[in-house]
């Protein structure tokens, strides 16, 4: 891509030569109008410009940065990021970047980590490293954070089976919860040291919750952020998300049932 973008420009700057050369001609040999030869000769610039323009502008898209010091053309990755959370302070390789969502994070070395750090007050953190390459844009949507304090009050009784199924991003994606595993198309997402209980879908299939021992829980489908959302008094039973993605609906080993408001 780099050869193609430099060899258009070198054609550019002959077509323009060529086209000046060609227009100094007519001048001087033809009868035309110069009001005429005027025009075309301005006509063929903004042509060449903008031609010139448009490439140097599809390069930058695709990466490319020219480094003053080195007076060379280098590509470069980005980092794209999507989330709901509001008043957040947004960390790369632990430099404070920006306070808010949507973030474009550009000209970044490829062949590189970064490790990327989302905080709020009140709330469990959101950590990733992200391995960047040249001319592409790795990217993280549907990011959440979640309280480290949430007070559980007295619910109605769940089917949990009925909700976790119709939460299910499509049949083929069905968690298989196996000893202390969760897995989604044999594809591992958690796996812990005591047998896990429940494994349910949030509905935009974007993470899981799950329950093992006295705790409820939260990991991403690829793995990453395994928050927990609840450390309960007593054993819990079973857990299911509800109303979007709301609210966690749990029963205890009381059998009594509550509900968390995320």
């Amino acid at each position: 891509m780099l050869a193609v973008l430099v060899l258009l420009c070198i054609g550019l700057s002959n077509i323009l030569v060529l086209l000046i050369s060609v227009i100094i001609t007519l001048m001087s040999k033809s009868k035309l109008n110069r009001e005429k030869i005027r025009n075309l000769t301005i006509r063929a610039i903004i042509f060449c410009l903008f031609i010139f323009v448009a490439t140097i502008l599809v390069g930058y898209a695709q990466g490319y940065k020219i480094n003053r010091q080195k007076l060379s053309i280098e590509t470069t990755g980005a980092i794209y990021l999507q989330g709901s959370a509001k008043d957040v302070s947004i960390f790369v390789n632990d430099k404070l970047v920006t306070g808010a969502f949507p973030l474009y994070i550009k000209d970044l070395k490829p062949k590189q980590d970064y490790r990327v750090e989302i905080t709020k007050v009140g709330y469990n953190s959101w950590i990733r490293t992200f391995h960047v390459n040249a001319s592409l844009v790795e990217s993280a949507d549907k990011i959440k954070l979640f309280k480290k304090d949430y007070l559980p009050l007295e619910s109605n009784e769940v089917d949990v089976d009925k909700v976790c199924s119709a939460n299910s991003p499509s049949d083929a994606e069905k968690l298989i919860v196996l000893g202390g595993e969760i897995r989604s198309n044999k594809q591992l997402i958690t796996r812990q040291s005591s047998n896990i209980v429940s494994g349910c879908w949030f509905k935009d299939g974007s993470r899981v919750l799950y329950a093992v021992g006295n705790q409820i829980r939260v990991v991403e489908v690829n793995g990453y952020n395994d928050t927990l959302i609840f450390n309960s008094p007593s054993i819990i039973k079973e857990a299911a998300i509800l109303s979007n993605d709301s609210s966690i609906n749990y029963q205890d080993d009381a059998n009594r049932w509550w509900k968390i408001v995320l």
